[in-house]
């Protein structure tokens, strides 16, 4: 078998706060539909005074709900962004650098004294490629990251979705474009 050592190395600081969260903005249904709700809150509010259906006070009422939906719904993808970023930091890795060694036989990740994790593939339940980088889930909620950037050379990033493909069933690309 090949036992070619993929290498990622990176500082988990505000800039991979930032990415992991759009990355998970990026690849939630939910999240992308959102923002399109608020503007169609503002444009029934819109078509609601331009045609002059309601009176004064009635249209008040109604409207000032549809424009705080409208505006809740238009920046909630930032507030989830940075509700994400905030919890991030609160992270016990957080300002630290992570080095995640991989082959085909398990994946090795840690952190100086503050974490050091073996994987073997079968503990990866979802892999999520976006163009910034891989996410791997253990579980519902944890996400492990790896950022292109991390990676020591460009082809690795290549072998490393192939590992990924090769051994994950639940391999999802959201990058629009092949990354070196």
């Amino acid at each position: 078998m090949n036992q070619e050592t993929i290498t990622v190395c990176y500082q988990f600081d505000d800039r991979q706060a930032s990415r992991i969260a759009s990355s998970i903005i990026q690849t939630n249904r939910f999240l992308r539909i959102v923002p399109w709700l608020g503007a169609l809150c503002f444009l029934l509010c819109g078509l609601a005074v331009w045609r002059g259906c309601l009176d004064f006070w009635e249209q008040m009422e109604n409207q000032s709900t549809l424009l705080l939906f409208g505006v809740l719904f238009l920046f909630y993808r930032i507030l989830m962004k940075w509700k994400y970023k905030k919890s991030f930091r609160k992270n016990s890795l957080y300002n630290r650098k992570l080095v995640w060694k991989i082959n085909n036989e398990q994946l090795f990740a840690e952190s100086g004294g503050a974490f050091r994790n073996e994987f073997s593939w079968n503990m990866i339940t979802r892999a999520v490629e976006t163009l910034e980088g891989f996410m791997l889930y253990t579980g519902n909620a944890t996400v492990y990251w790896l950022p292109l950037d991390g990676f020591e050379e460009g082809s690795k990033v290549n072998a490393f979705r192939d590992l990924l493909k090769s051994h994950i069933t639940n391999y999802k690309c959201y990058a629009a474009t092949a990354v070196l």
